[in-house]
């Protein structure tokens, strides 16, 4: 495990494991960084298998923030993100004027897509137990990809504050 961010677009085509779609996830962030990619729209039911932990990834997402960049990130619950991925947690709250989350519930979590967008590159795992994913640039696929993230976003709540307020 590399905490090397990589400066190149992941490989297209499909993809298998878990280590790869890992990789994958590294090297998007980082080359979105590199280029100054505007926006990234993450979702996952729970971002477990993400390389959030590492400070390579971090300093991508800094980098990335730093130029202008706005994180979409939804999730069915962000419970495991919270209590696992302190660095994410911190840049989170670092970069709340860049950065919206939404939750669609733990009742609808098995229909939830895994995708990473970034620019015109897409990641959409398509079975995350085999650890089987696909990376395109196909614009009839990210179109459609785009479409039914918009459907979740607008169907999800804001959730993932950057502080609790309370008494």
């Amino acid at each position: 495990m590399s905490d090397t961010p990589t400066t190149a677009w992941p490989a297209e085509g499909r993809q298998h494991g878990r280590e790869a779609f890992r990789q994958a996830v590294r090297a998007t962030v980082a080359h979105a960084a590199t280029l100054g990619v505007p926006q990234m729209f993450w979702c996952d039911p729970d971002f477990a298998d993400w390389p959030l932990t590492e400070p390579g990834v971090v300093a991508s997402l800094h980098t990335w923030a730093l130029g202008g960049g706005r994180l979409r990130m939804l999730a069915s619950d962000f419970r495991g993100v919270q209590a696992h991925c302190a660095r994410f947690v911190h840049w989170r709250r670092q970069w709340d004027h860049r950065f919206e989350a939404r939750s669609c519930g733990k009742a609808r979590a098995s229909e939830l897509p895994s995708v990473l967008l970034a620019g015109d590159h897409a990641l959409l795992r398509l079975d995350a137990q085999q650890g089987v994913f696909v990376v395109s640039t196909e614009r009839a696929r990210r179109a459609q990809t785009e479409q039914t993230l918009d459907s979740w976003w607008q169907a999800a709540v804001s959730a993932f504050p950057a502080s609790t307020l309370g008494l």
